[in-house]
């Protein structure tokens, strides 16, 4: 159904549901449209590299972790070569704890690493979930806009019918007030058409009245040349008069004379009576005109007055029409710029949804291979144990040898005073053989037997080798007192060692819980930044949109009354003229639409800062509005 009004043609659906049926059809066809897988092959081969690059990465991490298990083999082949007689085995030892030491600190870089890589899996899942949030708002954000659109088109609907309505009363009572008026110019014709046949009996009474007069005369005249005529016979007689035929005629003359004066009195009557019956119908005639004179003016008034507010609702009409329109360009192009936004973010989504999947099945790699590094880790602890073992066994007998080695210096101390007292006992022997050689030559043979010499020397011998055993058994004393202190001075360092270890442990621990406390605060402040951000920005969107809507309601009511002012001072026109101003207002229009668009966007220009991705309104009629409920053709 097709509505001609105000120079247009505009098409009008039969209820609401329909009008919304048809906007959630054309809505639903345009999102159908849109959902179209994007992303070019370009950005799909940047994101294979970067895989490529993650995985380069974790390889050269792999690699890492296998040189260092080569290393720890060959510090347990070392540590296993390892003699406790050996001191040079000991040096190694210290070298390979060191080395042990480097590759704890590269498996805490490691863990580094993957601890990294599961905030960076944690950052992925909160993006996914503000992408979600942001994509629920928008579709909240464009069903409350798409509402709020609905009720102001059905409020503004609800005035174009009530106006309409008015306007319908406004031309009943026009057509009442213009019959009435017929009917009272009906009664002015009949009272006309009284007062002239009226006038006409008088102007008849007024001609009788002079006829009659005229008659009265001819009777005087009559009645005097009578009178002549007599007095002539009675001259012409000689004075010889007929009394009676004179009588007669006088008596004859006398009665037409009263007859006269009896019309002439019947007549002067009958005018006054007709006077006043003339006067009575003029004054009720005058009255009934006064009457009809105020009911005309009165209702002339009220027509005035009707067609004056019927002229307002017309404008008022008119500009709620305009009104209507803008804001039918307006909420399309509102619609448009929540489809290319929504759109937008849709792309945006897909794409992080895309490399989140990808960073997703790069971590699940990573996390097996974290699981393999952590069953390693668990194995290269339980050797690293194994080893601290061994090394404590090791330590202990390093102590021991330590304490021997203590005692042997105790021992070698007194063995080198017995070897000084034996080099002197020596020296006195030899003295006493040199002596007992020069006494040789003065003793006989006899007296120095052969025999008895060699049970000297074999007395000797036994001394020495008794000795011997000694100073061997107080070296193996020695030794193991050595060995023993060394043992000692190993378990001392090693329980430092492991108390050192523990109160590291600790304080790792604890820097580790006051470094998550920490992140956990810095994570809850983040995100009541953002929250308020969030409500700022919300809250100035709101304002800049009642802001922008309250500068177009000014724009489009000062244009509406500098229009009417022009409609006010300009003359009617012909239609082609009519035509012309139609085409010139049109331009005007555009051009107002343009300078409100340079200003919306400056003021957008001046407000991306705060809001970022507000776009401008232009006021242009869309071209996939056909399911509006006004439509031009």
């Amino acid at each position: 159904m097709f509505v001609r009004m105000n120079g247009h043609s505009y098409k009008v659906y039969k209820d609401d549901d329909e009008y919304y049926i048809m906007r959630r059809k054309a809505y639903k066809e345009l999102v159908d449209k849109s959902s179209v897988q994007s992303g070019s092959p370009a950005k799909k081969a940047k994101k294979i590299q970067g895989g490529a690059v993650v995985k380069q990465n974790i390889s050269k991490l792999i690699r890492e972790d296998k040189k260092l298990r080569q290393k720890i083999k060959k510090m347990e082949t070392m540590i296993d070569g390892c003699d406790s007689s050996d001191y040079s085995c000991y040096m190694e030892l210290d070298k390979a704890k060191i080395n042990l030491r480097f590759s704890e600190k590269q498996n805490g870089e490691l863990l580094a690493l993957i601890k990294k890589l599961t905030d960076e899996n944690e950052d992925l899942s909160k993006l996914a979930k503000e992408i979600n949030i942001l994509t629920d708002k928008c579709a909240v954000g464009m069903s409350q806009s798409s509402s709020q659109v609905d009720e102001r088109i059905k409020v503004l609907q609800l005035e174009i019918a009530n106006r309409e309505t008015q306007i319908l009363d406004m031309t009943r009572q026009k057509q009442t007030c213009e019959l009435q008026n017929a009917e009272i110019q009906k009664q002015i014709r009949t009272l006309q058409g009284n007062m002239t046949a009226l006038e006409s009996e008088k102007n008849t009474a007024i001609a009788e009245n002079r006829q009659s007069k005229i008659e009265l005369l001819e009777i005087r005249e009559e009645l005097k040349r009578i009178q002549q005529e007599v007095v002539v016979q009675n001259m012409s007689s000689n004075g010889g008069v007929n009394q009676k035929d004179y009588d007669t005629k006088l008596a004859e003359i006398e009665e037409l004379k009263v007859q006269a004066e009896i019309k002439l009195n019947n007549n002067e009557i009958e005018k006054q009576e007709m006077e006043k019956r003339y006067k009575q119908q003029m004054q009720e005639l005058q009255e009934q005109l006064v009457q009809l004179q105020e009911q005309l003016t009165t209702v002339e008034r009220e027509n005035n007055e009707n067609f004056i507010r019927f002229e307002t609702c017309e404008a008022s009409k008119a500009q709620k029409q305009l009104k209507f329109d803008e804001l039918e360009t307006r909420c399309s192009k509102d619609i448009q710029d929540c489809e290319r936004r929504y759109l937008q973010l849709n792309d945006r989504f897909d794409k992080k949804e895309a490399l989140y999947n990808q960073k997703n099945q790069e971590v699940q790699e990573l996390s097996h291979w974290v699981e393999d590094l952590q069953r390693e880790h668990d194995e290269e602890q339980e050797e690293k144990e194994n080893l601290m073992k061994k090394i404590n066994d090791l330590s202990s007998q390093l102590a021991s040898a330590n304490e021997k080695v203590s005692d042997y210096e105790e021992v070698h101390s007194s063995l080198e005073n017995l070897m000084k007292e034996n080099n002197k006992l020596k020296r006195e022997l030899e003295f006493a053989r040199q002596r007992l050689s020069e006494k040789d030559h003065q003793i006989p043979v006899a007296y120095f037997p052969e025999d008895n010499d060699e049970e000297m020397q074999q007395q000797r011998l036994q001394q020495q080798q008794t000795q011997e055993r000694e100073a061997e058994a107080v070296r193996e004393r020695a030794a193991q007192e050595l060995r023993q202190q060394q043992q000692q001075q190993q378990q001392r360092l090693q329980q430092e060692q492991r108390l050192q270890q523990e109160q590291r442990l600790q304080q790792r621990f604890q820097q580790q819980q006051a470094q998550q406390q920490l992140l956990q605060q810095q994570q809850a402040q983040q995100q009541l930044l953002q929250q308020q951000q969030a409500q700022q920005q919300q809250q100035q969107q709101q304002q800049l949109f009642q802001q922008q809507q309250q500068q177009q309601q000014q724009q489009t009511m000062t244009g509406e009354e500098s229009e009417e002012e022009e409609v006010q001072q300009q003359p009617l026109l012909e239609p082609q003229e009519e035509e012309e101003v139609e085409v010139q207002q049109e331009k005007k229009g555009k051009r107002k639409t343009k300078s409100n668009k340079s200003t919306k966007q400056q003021k957008e220009s001046s407000s991306t800062e705060v809001e970022p991705r507000r776009s401008g309104r232009v006021r242009h009629a869309p071209k996939r509005l056909i399911e509006g409920k006004f439509m031009f053709f």
